[in-house]
């Protein structure tokens, strides 16, 4: 515990001592929509032809190798909600672009388009190792920890899963021996004290869900079972981009390996929806959707009312605690 603190502390003279240069070179990409999720593959996997076929982007479609130089935005709809693509260009010098870096740390997925008339097994294989280098994996693990700074509200912590070797005030003294004083906290699976502190010092590579999408199987038409049996830990899609088959069961994948749901609300006295619904990953209470439509919704919070699945009947009466499926409405009633 000692040896992280003092590599905290020597991280942090170092942010401090870089300043202005390492704000000079950081770069800010703006996202939007439900979710950020790059495309990367190797040259001529079909990156392009897929980002055209499911969006309105153009990017350079071509046989020649590295034809795309820099990012391609685009936006996939599903039902009401969008994710926004981005093809990042081929590996592995594409992986090393600040551009490409930058999108892969503030992502909340990824894409991996592999060509089935090649080997892509082996380029599934060779993607996960690359991102593995740069402290990101795209396998699920027994424990995630999720802390998001805020500007007050103390210390929020939710554990949805076991604590092994320790308690919640275990977790709020190691927050605060690191000077996290106002924090959203999120303890997934089995959290042991390490991972809280892991968690903390970046010390442990970075969850991005991962989808394989195996592109050409119209030239090759089982290598998509194959590759399926062989990574059966990441959902895979076959597709071929020059047909269309299977483009459209991408949008629901990544809906349901992001673990996204929606959630509408409306205004008192009104019967439909007001507005696109919030987006939340993983889970959501009226707390959370409370405090994203505005701080002082919980200040003046009296009560709720939801129409949906997670409810007995329709408007029933909830509290800030109460849980949130995909698909509920949300009525909230204030002092």
């Amino acid at each position: 515990m000692q040896i992280k603190r003092k590599i905290a502390s020597l991280k942090g003279e170092l942010e401090a001592s870089s300043g202005k240069s390492a704000r000079t070179q950081s770069l800010t990409f703006q996202k939007t929509g439900a979710a950020l999720i790059p495309l990367i593959g190797y040259p001529n996997s079909g990156k392009s032809m897929i980002l055209a076929a499911m969006t309105k982007a153009k990017p350079r479609v071509s046989e020649v190798p590295f034809t795309t130089k820099e990012p391609v935005v685009g936006a996939l709809q599903f039902e009401d909600i969008q994710f926004q693509l981005v093809e990042l260009p081929s590996i592995p010098l594409g992986l090393r672009l600040p551009s490409s870096r930058e999108i892969l740390r503030i992502c909340d997925g990824i894409i991996l388009v592999a060509d089935a008339s090649a080997d892509p097994i082996l380029q599934v294989k060779t993607m996960i190792h690359l991102l593995e280098e740069m402290g990101i994996t795209p396998y699920p693990r027994e424990s995630n920890v999720e802390i998001k700074r805020t500007g007050g509200g103390g210390l929020r912590i939710t554990v949805n899963g076991v604590l092994t070797d320790c308690s919640l005030r275990d977790v709020r003294e190691v927050l605060a021996q690191y000077g996290i004083k106002n924090a959203l906290v999120r303890l997934h699976g089995t959290v042991g004290i390490g991972d809280v502190e892991d968690a903390i010092l970046d010390a442990r590579s970075i969850f991005k869900p991962g989808v394989v999408v195996v592109n050409k199987v119209d030239l090759r038409p089982h290598m998509g079972d194959i590759v399926r049996d062989r990574i059966a830990s990441l959902p895979c899609i076959p597709v071929s981009a020059v047909k269309g088959d299977n483009l459209g069961n991408i949008g629901g994948c990544l809906f349901e390996t992001l673990r996204l749901i929606r959630v509408y609300t409306k205004e008192p006295g009104e019967e439909a929806p007001s507005g696109p619904p919030f987006i939340f990953k993983g889970e959501a209470t009226v707390a959370e959707l409370a405090r994203r439509i505005h701080s002082s919704f919980i200040e003046n919070f009296r009560y709720a009312r939801i129409w949906g699945s997670s409810c007995k009947y329709p408007g029933e009466k909830a509290g800030l605690d109460r849980k949130l499926c995909d698909g509920d409405i949300v009525e909230i009633r204030l002092k």
